[in-house]
């Protein structure tokens, strides 16, 4: 067999493959029941590939201490990350490798992630452990604020950045929709405001059929490969109505995502907390790296 022959015909199973778990994945949604019983832990779950000890510090920590978090919080790390690894061991944290593999058949961990954030939570479920309020959340630009889920999440909860930038006006924004699912999808969603899939929360069921949704999109999109994106896809199943039971909160209430917000508009206070425009305070801070006021503040009290 020719080498051109040979790839079609590994090309054509890895088609296949993708189209059973796909599959898979469609009957596991019909099945998947409103809601399922808000007992048990809270559950934090986040991806820190790659990164350096000091640089999930601050998330680490203030999860802990302003946080105040008592659940189950896991990690999934590379596996050379054994310094990070052996930290967050150390502090309770559940660590796993997230390794390119048959259940994450994807390149990227920003990717991988929902694939192995998925699993892990389908396993327990499958186990017959049970979690109260979820956060799938990223790392190295995240702090708490205030004790988690004080008030208990409902059963999806996607975050609105700055409401007056939209999908269209944001050149990164932009690239991801058009690029994945073409012109005319970036022309219907142009006006959309911005959800952040940095942090989303929930209960099971809501998370689960989430990650289930951003799975067959991301099969379905392979083989491109993109190292980002995966907002575009967030943003996509979203304004498509693929989340019937999301509930998407303003920027500010749980979480305050700062990326697009005015510096001027933003001060660290002096108990160390960053303050939003209206004056509150919420529970999640995200990005604050993006506001150097704020980033230069926040080292005094945060190994960043």
């Amino acid at each position: 067999m020719g080498a051109k022959s040979l790839a079609a015909t590994r090309d054509g199973a890895t088609r296949g493959a993708r189209q059973k778990k796909i599959q898979r994945l469609r009957v596991f949604l019909e099945g998947l029941p409103d809601t399922l019983p808000f007992v048990g832990p809270d559950l934090v779950m986040g991806c820190a590939s790659g990164y350096q000890v000091d640089s999930i510090r601050p998330f680490i920590e203030s999860l802990f201490d302003l946080g105040q978090f008592r659940g189950e919080a896991v990690m999934f790390v590379a596996a050379e990350d054994k310094p990070l690894a052996a930290h967050l061991e150390a502090v309770g944290v559940k660590v796993f490798s997230l390794g390119v593999q048959r259940e994450y058949p994807v390149r990227f961990p920003k990717r991988a992630r929902y694939f192995a954030y998925f699993k892990y939570l389908h396993d327990a479920i499958q186990s017959g452990r049970s979690y109260r309020s979820i956060l799938l959340t990223d790392v190295r630009d995240v702090i708490f604020q205030r004790p988690l889920f004080e008030t208990p999440s409902t059963e999806l909860e996607l975050h609105y950045e700055l409401r007056s930038v939209r999908i269209g006006t944001c050149q990164r924004n932009s690239h991801w929709i058009s690029q994945q699912f073409g012109k005319q999808a970036l022309a219907s969603l142009a006006d959309r405001p911005i959800s952040c899939c940095g942090t989303v929360s929930g209960r099971t069921c809501g998370i689960l059929n989430y990650l289930a949704e951003m799975q067959i999109i991301l099969l379905t999109l392979l083989p491109m490969q993109m190292a980002d994106g995966d907002q575009g896809v967030h943003n996509y199943i979203l304004h498509s109505g693929l989340l019937p039971q999301a509930r998407v909160l303003e920027n500010f209430e749980r979480v305050a995502t700062l990326h697009h917000v005015p510096s001027e508009q933003l001060h660290v206070d002096a108990a160390g907390y960053v303050v939003n425009p209206d004056g509150s305070i919420s529970e999640i801070v995200h990005q604050y790296d993006r506001h150097p006021h704020l980033f230069s503040v926040l080292q005094k009290s945060l190994v960043v």
